[in-house]
């Protein structure tokens, strides 16, 4: 009797206590904890768990940008049904000096602050937390390491004031710690050799600096083994730092972290440095001028006219004004003049979509809604129809169909309409002279963008509008016959290549089982629309319910798309700026390629990239390939393409063992990749 009654007392009072516990899990250089300053959740009512990281004596791990080398923790969450986890609170870290590398990260203990919001509705029954963490310690060596942690707390349904348990005190301390955001925002100015950064203290009554520390949240800008010259005056603060190798950046996310002299108190603050004055950075023998730039952009978007997308829209479009008789020479020069303005509106809605995502902080560059597959999808199936429609299948007055709609109706808005066309399916390509051009407008002001862009589009649209000005010019042009219905079957297969190679970005994005999936879209597009063809349909409901199963039959195996695959070649290293500093300062010689599977420039210099005469022409020089594939989006891969003054691919750059970066050509052939490479070898760093 005795013995039950002691069991009963024992199981109430475990029953009474709290729940809250997080076992420490102890590997080899580490053990790892949870805490939480709560005792029991509350319904809707957030909380703070910490992953601490206790080291071992003299180990250190890392911060969310871990300086010259290392890995920045990372937690990722498994929770109950209605519980949200904020991302990592990182709390300041400590400048970390080791051997000939700066790290930023936290010595012998690091705690990772993270805010749990739990649903309203919850169960009485107790929640557990699971944190699968990673991180890596680094002391004589560095050893990455993880867990999977579990906390679990009950639930109590008091709404009064919450009940914090033992950690309560600790974690609001951290929390007091963590950077505050400065209300005001900085600016930084590059110079020859330094970089200086100003901001207004207005948030606190500084009056004397002990000392400054930078920690930015991406490396490039300054060199952080120069110590850094600051000064503070009327609350404006001051700060020198040496430039660092990759000055490329318009915002400077930085924690700023400085020391009071009076009163010894330590202020961290996270802010944007934002860019006072921004130089071209073209690595050219010589600084391209506006005019430069402007004439390689007309030149480009002239060029452009010639991708396989375009060729045979406005082929036709051209060739049907031979038709026509000199009366309706005015309606053709308007047409003409509707045709321009589509393309400068089309180009103009480019430029300003990239302006608003580049002040958004995104990384982008020409041909960047290729990264997504739905837009790639979206393409093959607008090809596919322009085929089929130039193949005879069906009418669409806009593109060509019948070849006296458009003029002989006089129908500008077609015209418009087809300028927009004709701007969306080059989106996919760049022409020569375009990479330059708009990697530099990309560097520069929003109104610099503006005027880059429009060039492109006088330049391509000048083609057309030149014939639609110039009815002489026609006289270049065979006479109109029969063989026009012939040549314009004949540009259908242009785009079903197009569709093919789009078919292929595809499968690269998101998997095999797109190309089915896709593939079985594109066969019920063309069997209805031969089905609308024969079936002569005149009452609109008839029409309507066509056109519903035409867009469901068609679209619906979008939902099959598989995540992104990327497929590595055996015989390339994968890019990494990480391995791009370690060859450099291993003096290793090494080729970067960066790449798209929507490239179709990329594509064609593969053909002598991947020859065995460059094959064995890198092997006989001991030359590293790396490649470095942007088919979907790559902030990696962006930073390096800015490095060199390019918003787009193809973008090759060799670094040899003694001298500068070199970049190529972006039309490549063995006898210019051979001889480049030579000559900078010979060149003295």
């Amino acid at each position: 009797m005795m013995i039950t009654l002691i069991r009963f007392i024992l199981l109430f009072l475990f029953c009474s206590t709290p729940l809250a516990f997080a076992n420490p899990i102890k590997l080899e250089h580490t053990t790892a904890t949870l805490i939480s300053d709560i005792n029991r959740i509350q319904p809707g009512k957030p909380f703070w768990i910490a992953l601490k990281l206790a080291l071992k004596p003299e180990w250190h791990t890392y911060w969310m940008n871990p300086g010259d080398s290392g890995l920045a923790t990372t937690i990722e969450w498994t929770l109950p049904t209605g519980f949200i986890a904020s991302p990592i609170h990182w709390i300041a870290p400590h400048w970390l000096q080791t051997k000939q590398q700066i790290t930023f990260g936290y010595a012998n203990e690091a705690f990772y602050l993270v805010e749990i919001t739990p649903t309203k509705e919850i169960s009485a029954q107790p929640q557990t937390l699971t944190a699968q963490a990673n991180w890596l310690a680094c002391g004589e060596s560095c050893v990455p390491e993880s867990a999977e942690i579990s906390l679990t707390l009950p639930v109590t349904s008091d709404e009064g004031a919450p009940d914090y348990g033992k950690h309560h005190a600790l974690i609001h301390q951290l929390k007091d710690e963590l950077p505050q955001q400065l209300t005001t925002t900085g600016e930084f100015n590059i110079l020859d050799e330094t970089v200086q950064f100003t901001v207004l203290l207005n948030d606190e009554p500084v009056k004397q600096i002990d000392s400054v520390l930078l920690f930015p949240t991406k490396n490039g800008l300054i060199n952080y083994h120069t110590p850094l010259k600051f000064s503070l005056e009327n609350n404006l603060l001051t700060i020198t730092a040496a430039k660092g190798k990759n000055p490329q950046l318009s915002n400077y996310e930085t924690l700023l972290q400085f020391n009071d002299k009076t009163t010894h108190k330590i202020y961290n603050y996270c802010l944007i440095f934002t860019q006072k004055q921004v130089t071209a950075p073209i690595h050219t023998q010589e600084a391209l001028s506006l005019i430069t730039i402007l004439a390689f952009a007309l030149l480009g978007g002239f060029i452009l006219n010639a991708m396989p997308c375009v060729f045979p829209i406005l082929s036709i479009k051209a060739l049907t004004i031979t038709k026509k008789k000199k009366s309706e020479f005015k309606k053709i020069r308007a047409q003409g003049f509707m045709y321009t303005i589509g393309v400068i509106v089309s180009f103009l809605s480019l430029a300003f979509l990239l302006i608003a995502l580049k002040k958004g902080g995104h990384s982008i560059g020409w041909g960047f809604q290729m990264q997504s597959p739905y837009f790639v999808t979206f393409m093959i199936y607008l090809t596919f129809l322009i085929g089929l429609s130039l193949s005879g299948l069906f009418y669409m007055p806009i593109f060509f169909g019948n070849a006296n709609a458009a003029i002989e109706e006089g129908r500008k808005r077609d015209s418009f309409l087809l300028g927009i066309l004709a701007v969306l399916v080059a989106t996919p390509c760049t022409a020569p002279f375009m990479g330059v051009a708009i990697g530099y407008a990309l560097t520069q002001s929003a109104l610099t963008i503006i005027i880059v862009f429009v060039m492109l589009a006088l330049g391509f649209a000048i083609p057309y509008l030149m014939i639609c000005l110039f009815p002489a010019l026609l006289k270049l042009l065979p006479k109109s016959g029969p063989w026009m219905e012939t040549f314009k079957e004949s540009l259908a297969f242009p785009m079903y290549a197009t569709v093919l190679w789009l078919l292929w970005v595809l499968v690269q994005q998101s998997g095999s089982r797109a190309l089915i999936s896709i593939g079985s879209g594109l066969v019920m597009m063309a069997f209805f629309l031969w089905l609308w063809r024969k079936l002569h349909l005149q009452k609109l409901s008839a029409k309507i319910i066509a056109l519903a199963c035409f867009t469901t039959a068609s679209f619906f195996p979008i939902v099959y798309l598989e995540p992104p695959v990327l497929n590595k070649s055996v015989q390339t290293e994968p890019f990494s700026q990480a391995l791009v500093e370690k060859y450099q300062r291993e003096k290793i010689p090494f080729f970067v390629n960066v790449t798209a599977s929507w490239c179709i420039t990329c594509k064609y210099n593969e053909l002598t990239l991947n020859g065995a005469s460059a094959e064995g022409f890198f092997n006989q020089k001991e030359i590293h390939y790396l490649e470095a594939d942007w088919t979907n989006q790559n902030t990696e891969i962006t930073n390096f393409l800015e490095q060199f003054g390019r918003s787009g691919v193809p973008l090759y750059v060799y670094y040899p063992a003694n001298a500068k970066p070199v970049v190529l050509p972006q039309l490549l052939s063995f006898d210019i990749l051979k001889a480049t490479i030579e000559t900078a070898d010979k060149e003295p760093r």
